[in-house]
């Protein structure tokens, strides 16, 4: 078995499945969380050994 280590892929941007930016969700909170200034981000990452 070979060690496979992870590394980002792509730089950090907003999160799309971001529930602070769903007007549905009891989270919401538009003063807070805009797409301009996300509260949440997310990163890619690949593997490699």
């Amino acid at each position: 078995m070979l060690p496979v280590w992870p590394k980002y892929a792509r730089e950090a941007y907003p999160d799309f499945t971001s529930w602070a930016q769903d007007p549905s969700s009891n989270y919401f909170d538009p003063e807070k969380a805009t797409p301009e200034n996300p509260r949440w981000l997310m990163v890619d990452i690949e593997a490699f050994s």
